[in-house]
């Protein structure tokens, strides 16, 4: 079954739109502001649970200063003194946070994009100009979301007049027992890395990958992701909890299972797989009783992002793989969300 509905309007009279998507087993809500995923539902033994936390309404998105559902570039993540250096030039970007730019000044998540409706998938697309983000060059971006029988499937692509920065991804907060059901704690987690990037107290990696082994970044096998995120660590400490790029093992490009999160509660387990080099795990540590869908307030660690993506500052990093392309170029990455009920 797939529909298009009014979802509302922009507080520039511009209309919003929600796109459904859905068959036996999930059912995902999808919105041109943002690029938005609203709400994903998955059908368990007793119930439907909405696993992604978001907003019932336009106003929410304008605002989401969390960031719920959209996706996020046209450089993802954060990029040190929001400065850096690209065919000898230097580029200077907004500062949104402290010193440095996160999501590019947070820009195509607060557009209205074009849409286009499918049997069983959405392509949704959008232009960022040079003037919108400080960034060189003109971007041009499609994202289309598929779902199949078990799964939720991102597919971007992009392309630009001339050599920028290209690395999105979308920053859905996933809460496994439902996105009513509070702090994630017992839910455990599996990520496919046997390095991550240490960072500093303003979230910018020192530059190196590190171990995970004998470390409580050692999500080799499921465990409960709040089993040490108080820790008195002063990694823990930069972030304020989890907050960090992991080093996907495999090879950029290959599409490959970078992570798993399963049910305290619900018997849900969610496998996420990507073509990236990096995913970024964060555990909702800034959230501050957000008012969000159905009246629940989101809380401190009510939710966690996988962000799939090139290493956070990655392009003041050039020992790392390098979120650039050039004219003529076309960039894809993908990344799916698969679910089965244990």
């Amino acid at each position: 079954m797939y529909k298009k509905e009014l979802f509302g309007y922009t507080k520039n009279n511009e209309p919003v739109n929600i796109f459904t998507l859905s068959n036996d087993f999930l059912t995902v809500k999808l919105l041109d502001i943002g690029c938005a995923v609203q709400s994903l539902y998955v059908k368990t033994k007793d119930d439907v649970k909405d696993v992604v936390l978001g907003y019932d309404n336009v106003l929410g998105y304008e605002k989401n200063e969390p960031y719920f559902g959209v996706v996020v570039g046209r450089c993802a993540n954060r990029i040190s003194n929001a400065r850096f250096e690209l065919d000898g030039k230097v580029y200077n970007l907004p500062k949104n946070d402290g010193e440095n730019n996160l999501h590019s000044g947070g820009v195509i998540n607060k557009k209205v994009w074009q849409s286009e409706l499918k049997e069983n998938s959405v392509i949704f697309r959008t232009e960022i100009s040079e003037k919108d983000d400080g960034f060189p060059e003109n971007i041009f971006v499609e994202v289309e979301y598929t779902l199949d029988k078990d799964g939720l499937i991102i597919d971007y692509k992009a392309h630009s007049d001339g050599t920028t920065l290209c690395n999105f991804t979308n920053h859905s907060y996933f809460n496994v027992d439902g996105h009513k059901s509070g702090c994630i704690e017992k839910q455990k987690i599996m990520i496919n890395a046997d390095y991550y990037t240490p960072i500093d107290e303003n979230s910018i990696p020192f530059g190196k990958n590190e171990s995970v082994e004998n470390s409580i970044f050692d999500f080799r096998v499921l465990k409960e992701i709040g089993k040490h995120w108080d820790d008195k660590n002063e990694q823990i400490k930069n972030a304020g909890g989890y907050d960090h790029n992991f080093v996907v093992n495999g090879n950029m490009g290959e599409l490959r299972n970078i992570a798993s999160v399963v049910s305290a509660q619900t018997g849900i387990k969610m496998n996420v797989f990507s073509t990236m080099a990096g995913v970024q795990l964060y555990t909702g540590n800034f959230l501050k009783e957000e008012a969000g869908k159905e009246g629940v307030l989101y809380k401190k660690r009510h939710g966690l992002c996988l962000e799939t993506q090139y290493y956070p500052d990655a392009i003041n990093n050039k020992q790392w793989h390098q979120p650039v392309i050039h004219k003529g170029d076309i960039w894809e990455s993908k990344t799916i969300y698969r679910f089965e009920i244990e």
